[in-house]
């Protein structure tokens, strides 16, 4: 078991704070001003930071998580709220979406043009601007030396790097402690450089 503290930028200027007991779970996500969290086994809690209860909401009806998931990753993509949930062998790589209306999870086939990148400390989503890198979830993981990702379309892991592909994640490394970072490139005006 695990604890963990969070600290929710918005309500850390409020003086409050909110912390969990959880095991194995994935990272909160704000998605659409409110913040999810999904448990070990498939609770979807709700947390609205404008709510002055302070409390979380639990979903009716919980996503049953498949019998050998070990792994599992949210994500907010363009206003929308997805998991992926990895079994232990990395066979089973299953992508849900969260239909807010009904409260329920929906199984998806393909991520169309997007591209996931899920890491134990940050996950997030891109519109692929380059031919051939959507539909894919990109893990933290290495194959002799070179990053390593799962197609949706083959349902098997592949490299940029030659010929590698698998049905399992066997003989991977595994970078558990690392984290996705996005950059976002600007540029600066003359006026706006301070010289």
């Amino acid at each position: 078991n695990a604890s963990y503290q969070v600290d929710i930028p918005e309500l850390v200027d409020a003086e409050i704070r909110f912390s969990w007991l959880a095991a194995h779970v994935s990272s909160p996500v704000k998605c659409n001003g409110l913040y999810y969290w999904l448990d070990t086994a498939g609770n979807l809690g709700i947390f609205d930071p404008k709510d002055n209860e302070c409390s979380w909401t639990v979903c009716d009806k919980p996503l049953r998580r498949l019998n050998n998931s070990q792994q599992s990753f949210m994500i907010e993509s363009d206003g929308e709220l997805f998991t992926v949930f990895v079994g232990c062998d990395g066979r089973q790589v299953h992508v849900f979406k969260l239909d807010f209306s009904e409260e329920a999870w929906h199984e998806v086939q393909s991520l169309g043009d997007k591209m996931v990148h899920v890491s134990y400390r940050s996950s997030f989503s891109e519109k692929a601007v380059v031919r051939g890198t959507g539909n894919k979830i990109y893990f933290p993981k290495f194959y002799g030396g070179n990053g390593v990702f799962y197609s949706l379309g083959t349902r098997k892991f592949h490299s940029f790097v030659g010929n590698f592909s698998k049905e399992d994640f066997y003989d991977m490394k595994d970078m558990k402690h690392c984290t996705w970072i996005k950059l976002r490139l600007t540029r600066a005006c003359d006026a706006e450089i301070k010289w």
